[in-house]
This record gives C-alpha cells, structure tokens and sequence, in this order.
C-alpha cells in the first residue's frame, strides 16, 4: 500500500488527508492539498475559492497546485479549478501539455513546442525567456524557472534576487518558493532570494533524489529520509519518519509525503 504524510502545527486540517485508494502523485498549495487517487482527484483543506473541488476527470496523470488553484494534465488537455480572478485556472490551448507549475495567480505548462504561461503577468511571470528544448519548470509566487539546454533561466519578480541564478553546471533540477528558489547540479544544491527564513542555507547532506519548495522552506529527499530548513513556524519543516518516502510536497506552513503507508502531512491545519 502507499499513502501520503504531511507534517506542521494542526489547527483544522491541511495535515489530514481523506482515505486515499491509490495515490500516484500530491500537490500542496497555500491552504490546500490535492492528489492523484487511481483515476480522479481527491483534494482536501481551504475551499473558499473551490480550490479542493475538481472537475470531472477521465485520467489524470500530472498535477499542481498554486495559491489559490489547481491544474492537472487530463487526457492532453489541462484543466484547473479554483480562483480564477486573473485567468489563471483558463488555460489556453496547449499542444501536448507534459508538466505544470503554478505560481500565486498565474500558471505554466510544459508543452511539446515549449513553456507556455497565464494568467496575471504583471511582473513578467508569464513571459518566459527564449528557451532551447526546455525539460523542467517551476513557479514561485510571482517568478518561474526553467531547465533548458543552456541551463536555468528565471523570470518575473525579482526584487530578491530569486530569478537571478548563480553559476550552475549541469543542472537537472530547479523550485520555487515564494521568493527563493534552488536548484540541484553536479555539486548539490543551490539556492538563492530571500534568505529572511534561512531558506537559502542548505544544510550539509548527500545529493537528493528530490527537492522540492514550500512558501519559504524546502525539503530534499535522500537516502537518509526527508530533511527540510527554512521557516518552521508551523511545524512544516520538522518531517517525521517515513517509509520508503517517493515523493513530498510543501505549501505556504504545511508539508506532506507519499510513502509506502499513504499520505503524511504536517504543518499549518487551520483549512484542514
């Protein structure tokens, strides 16, 4: 059997999943968690925006969660729910959507002719660069990051210093949070912006299997397990045991695993 974990404080509920039959993949936004279950989407946490009610699906099969919204690809096409004040839960159409991240009120896709982004673009956020076979994306609040075959290219908000990436060589992966982002290459990890919550003090570890980023923390699975630094106001960067962990994800002050027993969470449960 597999299941999620989520760690962090527990007021009402990001940190207590629904039963979950066959959990595939999880995604954390700010006050809500969704995932993957066999052939639909079971999301729990803040609803005000209908962020936790999915449309009907036939087979769902990548997912990802921004402030307010959620995405997932769906039979090639993308689909979102949630607040959509900015167009950002309208995609437009796609040619072979393959990833999605998502950022406060904005989205992008991975598509088979490059990295295509909507919603609110006041900053530039949803104007990326000119990028040469892209393979990974990933969105912050109001910035997104990209691999492509020269390495990470940033765009969007910047007043940290977030989409300014150091020297990277051979990069293979990059997140966002809300205004920090990291990335992994053949030295470990890098991380840069906003340093206000330690996120961007990488604490001495093996290379990661995963990374991934919260609001302003960031955890890494490795052999030994999950570790996490950055704000921990809530509990989301304290991760209890996990059995063979797969995959984690963090939102604003919560944080949840997928592991052999299900899904974990932790952290902030004022949404449940």
């Amino acid at each position: 059997s597999r299941g999620v974990e989520c760690w962090g404080a527990n007021g009402k509920g990001e940190s207590t999943p629904p039963a979950l039959a066959d959990p595939r993949a999880v995604t954390a936004g700010r006050n809500h968690t969704c995932a993957i279950d066999g052939l639909t989407v079971k999301c729990w946490g803040s609803n005000e925006f209908g962020q936790v009610s999915p449309p009907p699906l036939e087979n769902p099969t990548a997912i990802s969660a921004g402030y307010n919204h959620t995405c997932v690809i769906d039979v090639g096409k993308v689909k979102c729910w949630g607040l959509n004040d900015n167009g950002q839960a309208s995609p437009p159409e796609l040619v072979n959507p393959k990833s999605l991240a998502l950022g406060f009120d904005f989205s992008c896709a991975l598509t088979e002719s490059g990295v295509r982004c909507w919603g609110n673009g006041d900053l530039d956020q949803t104007s990326p660069p000119e990028l040469v076979d892209p393979t990974a994306i990933t969105a912050g609040f109001a910035h997104a990051c990209a691999i492509d075959k020269t390495g990470v290219k940033c765009w969007g908000y910047n007043t940290f210093g977030q989409s300014s990436p150091p020297l990277l060589v051979h990069p293979t992966t990059v997140v966002a949070g809300i205004r920090h982002t990291c990335a992994v290459d053949q030295s470990g990890i890098k991380c840069w912006g906003d340093n206000r919550d330690g996120q961007t003090i990488v604490p001495p570890m093996t290379l990661p299997k995963l990374i991934e980023a919260g609001a302003n923390h960031t955890c890494v699975l490795n052999d030994k397990g999950v570790k996490c630094w950055g704000l921990n106001d809530g509990g989301q960067s304290s991760p209890p045991e996990s059995k063979n962990a797969r995959s984690m994800v963090e939102g604003d002050l919560h944080t949840c695993v997928l592991d052999d027993e299900g899904v974990k969470c932790r952290g902030s449960n004022l949404y449940g």
